[in-house]
C-alpha cells in the first residue's frame, strides 16, 4: 500500500492501489488533496465521466461584475477560446486519423475522429464568462491511448451501455491485458495539447491578468 509515499511521487500503479484499498470518501479526499496541489491525478481514477478539461479561477465575485461590464473584452475572450477550441478539434482528429487509419465502421458519426468536440461552461451566476472548456470523444479513443480492444482491457476496467441500452463491463479475464498484446498505446491526445496549451495561457492572460489556469485534468 503506497500511502506513506509522497502524493506527488505516485504512479499510476499507486493510484490504482489506492483506489482499490481505501473506502471511496478517502480516496476522493486523496483526489481532492491532490488537485488543491496541482498534483496531476490520472485519468483512469479521475471519475467515469470526467473528461480533459480545463478550468478558469478568475478573482473574486466583485471583480468578476468588473469584467463583465467590459463587453468587448469578454467577447474577445470567449471568441479566441472558442477559435482555440475549433483549432484543437481540428488538431485532434488529424492525430486520430493518422493513429488509426481508415476506419471500417460504415457510419461516420461512430467513428473516433469524427466524435471529437469541445464544449465550453459559464458561470452558473450569469452565465457569460466562461469557467472551462473540456473535450469528449468516443470511447475507443481511450482504448487507442492504452493500445486496449477486445480481450485486451486495462487495469481498472468500465463500464457503459451499449446501442441496445444494456449494461456492459469490461470481462475480468482482459483486465491488466492492455499494451502487452496485439494493439499498441498510441498517444494520440496528449501530444496535441502540449502543442496548444501555451496559447490558451496567452489567451487567459489577455482577459485576465490575474485568471489562474488549471490544466492538471487536460491530459490523458
Amino acid at each position: 500500500m503506497p500511502l506513506n509515499k509522497p502524493l506527488d511521487e505516485f504512479t499510476l500503479n499507486d493510484w490504482l492501489e489506492a483506489q482499490h484499498a481505501l473506502p471511496a470518501w478517502r480516496f476522493r479526499s486523496m483526489k481532492a488533496l491532490a488537485t488543491k496541489a496541482d498534483i496531476f491525478v490520472p485519468y483512469e481514477v479521475r471519475g467515469r465521466s470526467q473528461q480533459p478539461h480545463v478550468v478558469f479561477e478568475s478573482p473574486a465575485d466583485a471583480m468578476q461584475i468588473v469584467r463583465l461590464e467590459d463587453r468587448e473584452s469578454l467577447k474577445a475572450f470567449d471568441t479566441a477560446l472558442k477559435k482555440w477550441g475549433d483549432e484543437v478539434v481540428q488538431a485532434l482528429r488529424i492525430s486520430s486519423a493518422q493513429h488509426t487509419g481508415l476506419s471500417k465502421e460504415t457510419d461516420p458519426s461512430r467513428r473516433l475522429t469524427y466524435s471529437i468536440s469541445y464544449k465550453v461552461r459559464y458561470d452558473k451566476r450569469f452565465g457569460k464568462e466562461p469557467v472551462s472548456i473540456g473535450f469528449s470523444f468516443a470511447r475507443h479513443g481511450i482504448y487507442l491511448h492504452h493500445g486496449a480492444g477486445r480481450g485486451e482491457g486495462g487495469k481498472q476496467g468500465s463500464h457503459w451501455l451499449n446501442r441496445l441500452g444494456q449494461r456492459m463491463e469490461t470481462n475480468p479475464a482482459s483486465l491488466g491485458k492492455a499494451g502487452h498484446g496485439r494493439r499498441s498505446p498510441k498517444d494520440w491526445f496528449n501530444p496535441v495539447m502540449d502543442r496548444y496549451a501555451p496559447q490558451l495561457l496567452d489567451i487567459a492572460a489577455r482577459y485576465c491578468a490575474d485568471m489562474v489556469v488549471h490544466s492538471e485534468f487536460l491530459y490523458l
